[in-house]
């Protein structure tokens, strides 16, 4: 899993006008609380978080988080406030975990190659954009990669064809469907039937009225 060193200050006061300080000078307010930490408020760096953010992009990710220098917690972020105007982070809400237990995440799926399927005419189809897998935070991957380059037209990858560490669990059913190559006919035929169920709902709502 993505792993990220971030440093924060304890927060003294509260209210508008402080967070507003806070902000001009570069910072954004923060909390932190979760296992076996009392709720602390505290202010991060700007630049520092969005960088981090914008490094994680979605996918699974630890920060480490040291509280004046000191006290350093494993933590997710749990929740983030943005400015609708200019963008710009207002608020994060860290959560720290044990480290040792296991959780469940959504892990992004990356697909990579050509399938062969496409190259004779096939149509790619891919079903499934995140997996769930449970385990240590530390020991979750980032992404899972599968490379499709192999499948054929009316080859598919399963759940269970994932090559995932021994270490994580998967969470979702083993025959949920990652990606298919169909035949160029059966993607026009399920079109045709859709755009038949359509019409067909078109005419009875026309007679009902």
């Amino acid at each position: 899993m993505l792993q990220f060193d971030v440093a924060a200050d304890t927060r003294a006061g509260r209210g508008k006008g402080k967070n507003r300080q806070i902000r001009l000078a570069g910072r954004t307010p923060a909390v932190l609380y979760g296992c076996g930490v009392a709720s602390q408020s505290l202010s991060v760096d700007t630049r520092q978080v969005t960088k981090e953010m914008l490094a994680i992009q979605g996918r699974p990710a630890v920060l480490n988080l040291a509280v004046d220098g000191k006290e350093n917690h494993h933590v997710l972020i749990r929740a983030i406030q943005v400015d609708p105007v200019t963008d710009t982070l207002k608020h994060v809400d860290f959560f720290k975990i044990d480290a040792e237990k296991a959780m469940v995440f959504g892990v992004p799926v990356e697909y990579t190659g050509t399938a062969k399927g496409v190259d004779m005419g096939g149509e790619l189809q891919i079903l499934l954009h995140t997996v769930n897998l449970k385990g240590k935070p530390l020991e979750i991957p980032d992404a899972i990669t599968i490379d499709i380059s192999g499948l054929r037209i009316h080859d598919s990858f399963s759940c269970k064809d994932l090559d995932l560490p021994d270490t994580v669990a998967l969470m979702d059913a083993a025959d949920t469907l990652c990606v298919r190559v169909v035949a160029a006919s059966a993607v026009t035929e399920d079109e045709a039937t859709e755009e038949e169920a359509t019409s067909t709902e078109a005419v009875a709502e026309a007679a009902a009225e």
